[in-house]
């Protein structure tokens, strides 16, 4: 199993592989309703409905660490602007999103806003943005506009209550499903090429490698149908659900190589229907099922809600594989660690590694929130041998990097039988891929990381001949003949990793200057050979060993005496008592700016203060550190809420541990500002300090809209009054 820190994983009878279903990792968010989109960089962008009329943009990384978040609040009086779509990427990087209140917003890849743009007559909701090559952003609520990458609107046509996501075709139509119940293609001029009535609201169409169009409609008690359409609008076939009143198809079905086309209807089954509208099979997944995806392999991917009461069906609420012949491969329920009424799952994405990724909307009489999942496939990839650098391919299952240092080969999510690389010195990653049968060899190689990956059922599951420069961290070796292999290597670094019921553990043959430390070796039936000389311990940590039997008397977590390795004069000197995994002790996170006591103006520190407060009038940088000696720091956070009256979010991501205070609005009154921290065990600490206030921008007055200086003043004494 991987061994990379996650919050909760999901296990299921249907499971047939140790990685099939996992729940890799998950992020808590607000909640989600759209899909993630995800860059060519892998960074995943999410949208989430917050709970004071906030929606909240997430940038995650592919190892589940929030690389940027950005609030943004409601731009009118009685706005939402909470995310229902899905965000957009165009061909430059940039990330369109759109909210309920009907503004469109631009971001660069780094989170810096380029531009928002209110959109006439239009509260985006569900999947209603796409991006063509051009860079041109279609958005369409009520009426259809098309905007220019700059922000400026192209076009404005009224298509009666566009209401669905539009799709983008090969040669530049945009089809646009509609409330009138028509289909319409529209030329990317902005005139209207063609319109199909179908009997209820179609959605949005999905479009084959030949053109054909296949579009569902949605409407309750209604007569619900699939239907094909050719490229010019005109009918081939339509399909009816066994239950049409309740058989809405809500999303665009997926259509797999062969033609198939897969989708889900509102009573819970996802149907399979050949390219000649006949049906192949169906099968009860739960009640208002996601939109299907098709991973590389051909395995459909299909969610369902799950509503806590006896009413419902207990199969809701899985996240379900099937094979193409309608079998079940696994299932995985999408659950909270906080209780819940319901949880809608979001439309999922596939990464280039076959990796899912999900989010979900939870909620309860109290609150809604949401995780974004990211969920382990093991899409087969069989054997591969890497001869040289020149081999490092797309073919070999190479999905990014030049082989630099800065810019590593990257092989992600592979689930190899056996994976041979040999007779390299490019930089390259491994990361969350799977070995078996014959496992992982390396040899004559230089430059590698390993990390995430299992290794199991294998002769040997890492072996590293002649090898240096290695880093084999955050990884399962269990389960086979010999678990890690090593013969005249140097400088192979094997940390954080499980090492379990092998054979062998860690076996090292004539290997000099090597660092094992802070892993788990566990019930092998030898737990580790070195004959060469090697570090078992880093100076302050070593590893558990489960044959280990001393004492600790000081209660330090490492044991008194040091665990010696079979071979030759090599010991472990500072083994640990538990698992490296066992962290309990939360980090420690300090406010570095402002300083208690101070006044600070414009970001300068001006004076010391004869009380307890910190006032800020202007903006400034907040600034924090955090540090945690057993596990390390996953993520910081800091918000800002207003102690009485209004409560207000001001601070705004600016860098790693830096958020800028008051950068976009007026303020005033008492604050806490509060910034935490999160280790990679999910213990959480935070620093907390009160604060006062004041606008950045212009008068005293310009904070307040229409009210005197002398009532804004004498509602700062009041607040005075109330909190002293």
């Amino acid at each position: 199993m991987f061994c990379h820190d996650t919050q909760h994983t999901g296990r299921s009878e249907y499971d047939t592989s140790m990685n099939e279903g996992k729940i890799i990792w998950k992020v808590k968010t607000m909640a989600i309703m759209g899909s993630p989109d995800i860059a060519s960089d892998e960074t995943i962008y999410v949208g989430g409905l917050g709970p004071i009329k906030n929606g909240t943009l997430y940038a995650i990384n592919p190892d589940g660490t929030i690389k940027w978040s950005k609030n943004m609040p409601p731009k009118t009086k009685y706005g939402f602007s909470y995310i229902e779509t899905t965000p957009a990427i165009g061909k430059d990087g940039t990330i369109y999103v759109g909210t309920q209140e009907g503004y469109l917003y631009a971001f660069t890849p780094e989170g810096e806003e380029k531009w928002n743009v209110k959109l006439p007559n239009i509260g985006l909701h569900a999947d209603a943005i796409a991006v063509d090559e051009n860079g041109t952003v279609y958005a369409g609520y009520g009426r259809f506009l098309a905007i220019y990458p700059n922000g400026t609107i192209k076009w404005n046509i009224s298509v009666k209550k566009a209401g669905f996501a539009p799709t983008i075709g090969k040669n530049g139509t945009i089809y646009v499903g509609c409330y009138d119940n028509y289909l319409r293609a529209i030329y990317p001029n902005g005139t209207i090429k063609w319109e199909f009535k179908a009997k209820e609201m179609p959605t949005s169409p999905a479009i084959d490698d030949n053109g054909m169009i296949y579009v569902g409609t949605i409407s309750s008690w209604g007569d619900n149908r699939l239907y094909a359409l050719y490229l010019n609008g005109t009918l081939k076939w339509e399909f009816k659900p066994d239950n049409e009143v309740y058989g809405v198809i809500s999303y665009p079905p997926a259509i797999a190589e062969d033609g198939t086309i897969y989708f889900g209807t509102g009573e819970g089954r996802i149907y399979a229907v050949d390219k000649n509208g006949i049906k192949k099979w169906h099968k009860y997944v739960g009640q208002y099922p996601t939109p299907p995806v098709i991973g590389k392999d051909g395995t459909i991917y299909i969610a369902a809600t799950k509503k806590v009461s006896p009413t419902y069906p207990h199969e809701d609420g899985y996240l379900y594989a099937i094979n193409p012949d309608g079998t079940i491969k696994w299932r995985t329920m999408l659950d909270s660690d906080i209780p819940y009424d319901y949880c809608y799952p979001s439309p999922m994405a596939i990464g280039k590694d076959g990796r899912i990724y999900i989010g979900t909307w939870f909620g309860s009489e109290k609150e809604d929130w949401g995780y974004l999942y990211a969920i382990g496939t093991r899409e087969r990839k069989g054997e591969i041998t890497i001869d040289g650098n020149d081999d490092f391919t797309i073919e070999n299952g190479v999905i990014e990097g030049n082989g630099s240092r800065e810019n590593p080969f990257l092989i992600r999510g592979g689930n190899f039988s056996k994976l041979i690389i040999k007779n390299t010195d490019a930089h390259f990653i491994i990361e969350y891929c799977n070995f078996h049968d014959n496992g992982l060899i390396m040899e004559n190689v230089e430059n590698a990381e390993i990390k995430r990956c299992d290794g199991f059922s294998c002769s040997t599951g890492i072996s590293l001949i002649n090898c240096s420069n290695i880093t084999i961290t955050l990884s399962s070796i269990n389960k086979n003949e010999m678990g890690v292999y090593m013969e005249r290597c140097s400088n192979v670094t094997i940390t954080e990793c499980t090492i379990e019921e092998n054979g062998y553990g860690i076996y090292a043959e004539n290997s000099y200057d090597n660092l094992i430390y802070f892993n788990d070796i566990m019930n092998n039936s030898i737990s580790a050979y070195d004959n060469g000389e090697n570090s078992w311990d880093n100076g302050t940590v070593g590893n558990h060993w489960s044959d280990y039997y001393s004492n600790d008397e000081n209660r330090d977590g490492i044991g008194d005496e040091p665990y010696c390795i079979e071979g030759g004069n090599n010991c472990d000197n500072a083994p640990l008592i538990e698992s490296f995994k066992v962290d309990t002790v939360p980090p420690i996170v300090k406010i570095l700016e402002p300083e208690e006591g101070y006044l600070y103006i414009n970001g300068r520190k001006v004076l010391s203060l004869p009380v307890n407060m910190t006032i800020i009038i202007g903006g400034m940088i907040i600034a924090a550190e955090a540090e945690d000696a057993v596990s390390g720091i996953s993520s910081m956070s800091a918000d800002a809420v207003r102690m009485l009256f209004k409560q207000d979010n001001i601070l705004y991501h600016a860098s790693d541990n830096t958020w800028y205070w008051g950068k976009y609005k007026n303020y005033y009154g008492f604050y806490i500002l509060r910034v935490k921290a999160w280790d990679k065990k999910g213990n959480e600490a935070e620093d907390v300090m009160k604060i006062f206030a004041l606008t950045p921008k212009g008068s005293v007055k310009a904070c307040f809209e229409n009210e005197t200086v002398a009532l804004v003043i004498t509602k700062m004494v009041r607040e005075f009054k109330i909190l002293s």
